[in-house]
């Protein structure tokens, strides 16, 4: 989902799980308006600033704030070989696809136009003899 980032907060925490450090960033967006999304640093979003687009996966979380509402959290599209993410590596999968069946009709149309004048199409071929007509 593409976002505009309005504000943004990057804050340093500490796990309590894994005791190790992190960066918790939080963002508010021309779409959500007064909501704040979740997320951890990164070095795909350490450069993010107001005003930017991005591209990020929107989730809400089983936790409520005090409105009642989900809170909002971020993560990046996975990447995967070639630095594509999923959802891209599918988008591309669809348009092979089509660029593939395209070619396949490209080539009957040219075959058709490459005929003989004059020479019948199959359809316009009378049905061959069956053994058991003669």
């Amino acid at each position: 989902m593409e976002l505009t980032i309005t504000k943004i907060t990057r804050t340093q925490r500490t796990s309590p799980k894994t005791n190790k450090p992190f960066t918790s960033v939080g963002i508010q967006t021309i779409e959500h308006g007064s909501r704040w999304l979740s997320g951890f640093g990164s070095a795909v979003n350490a450069s993010w600033k107001e005003g930017d687009k991005i591209d990020v996966i929107v989730e809400e979380s089983s936790k409520m704030d005090k409105e009642g509402k989900p809170y909002l959290n971020f993560t990046m599209p996975k990447v995967v070989s070639g630095g594509m993410s999923e959802q891209d590596r599918e988008l591309l999968n669809e348009i092979k696809i089509g660029i593939n069946m395209l070619t396949r009709e490209v080539a009957s149309v040219k075959a058709l136009l490459s005929r003989p004048e004059n020479t019948p199409m199959e359809e316009e071929l009378p049905p061959m003899p069956f053994p058991t007509d003669f």
